[in-house]
């Protein structure tokens, strides 16, 4: 997995945006892989744009799973990609940490103190 996503699916976390992001990647000729982790208000939105531009074969959505089995995931992805319009303390940075895992995100909340 190149690229990961784990969070809920509302405007605040814009995760259309990380859609639109792996679309950017794939149009300049990257083949990416990437997997999106969460639910809420935009998932059925998400899943219909992903389907309407051809993007099911690179982008896999989980719905929400449990804590254990996201692990896994982190386990196995290069990327954590955060695409917030805001952000506290997020945790998922912390838990992609525990793994090794590197992130990219825009500078909000304590994100440029980690």
């Amino acid at each position: 997995i190149d690229l990961l996503y784990v969070g809920r699916f509302d405007t605040e976390k814009q995760p259309i945006k990380f859609v639109q992001l792996v679309e950017s990647l794939i149009k300049k000729g990257r083949n990416i892989k990437a997997v999106m982790i969460g639910s809420g208000s935009l998932y059925d939105k998400t899943e219909k744009y992903i389907f309407d531009n051809n993007l099911s074969g690179y982008i896999q959505l989980t719905g929400f799973i449990s804590k254990e089995k996201i692990c896994y995931f982190y386990k196995e992805s290069k990327l954590l990609v955060i695409t917030s319009k805001t952000e506290g303390l997020p945790t998922v940075i912390l838990d992609a940490a525990a793994y090794g895992m590197s992130f990219i995100s825009p500078a909000l909340g304590s994100i440029p103190y980690l």
